[in-house]
């Protein structure tokens, strides 16, 4: 699927772009799952279905802890290094690009997680993904969606990532104010080789993201600034938003869409 007339895009583009080095890009990033599955099973979520689940990193983990887990992702790439990892075989795998798949099933609770939004490089796509979790929700469920809040550089940066396996990761950020879109270039560097992997960001404000949601006969819920529950405010550096579905009574008879 291309973003007609905006911009040029593939559902498999960041996915095959990062599948070789999502794990250890990802590696030293803190463990949500404990959290995760406090929150999940504080809201009787028992079915989960989760939008762009890449190698795994929560879905494998999350099925571990007794939850039905169904992962949507559009790169095969990203599908091969998950089913070689153990566990994989408890998670039911469709692939296809979750703006637009339907599954056939109802769900307890829909995951949105860190890059899944912000790789859909405009609005109208993301738009298009949170009204199908909507679809994808059960009466009574939830739509669990979780970002960074956006602290875009004004100019072009360059900086330095860290070490990795054999090597090092340098980042170009380039940002673009109009679109809400950051351009990113990494650099990794190994014994021998180079390899450059761009990739695109849309950012959403919160406030958008409620628009977003309420389009899609969602009503924010609550919101955090992590997993922990901790209060969001204007110096979080996340947000973890729980949508619900709204009441029948609030919703136009009029089709919206």
């Amino acid at each position: 699927m291309t973003g007609s007339g905006e911009y040029p895009w593939q559902a498999d583009a960041y996915g095959d772009s990062y599948a070789d080095v999502y794990d250890e890009v990802m590696k030293d990033v803190p463990s949500e799952i404990p959290d995760m599955v406090a929150v999940l099973r504080g809201l009787n979520i028992h079915t989960l279905l989760e939008f762009g689940s890449g190698t795994g990193r929560l879905a494998i983990p999350l099925s571990g802890a007794g939850f039905s887990i169904t992962a949507v992702e559009a790169s095969a790439r990203m599908l091969d290094v998950m089913q070689a990892k153990p566990g994989a075989e408890r998670v039911r795998v469709c692939k296809g690009d979750f703006s637009e798949i339907s599954v056939g099933s109802l769900f307890d609770g829909v995951l949105l997680s860190r890059n899944t939004l912000l790789a859909l490089p405009t609005q109208r796509l993301q738009l298009a993904t949170v009204r199908n979790a909507s679809r994808h929700i059960r009466d009574g469920g939830k739509a669990f969606i979780d970002l960074g809040t956006p602290r875009p550089h004004s100019s072009p940066v360059l900086r330095y990532g860290g070490p990795m396996k054999d090597g090092l990761v340098f980042h170009h950020e380039s940002h673009d104010a109009v679109a809400q879109r950051v351009d990113f270039t990494r650099i990794f560097i190994g014994p021998g080789s180079c390899s450059v992997v761009r990739t695109v960001s849309r950012y959403v404000w919160p406030s958008e993201l409620d628009l977003m949601a309420s389009l899609a006969d969602l009503c924010l819920f609550d919101r955090w600034s992590d997993w922990t529950r901790s209060p969001y405010g204007a110096s979080s550096d996340a947000f973890v938003s729980v949508f619900g579905k709204q009441p029948v009574a609030l919703v136009s008879g009029t089709d919206r869409r």
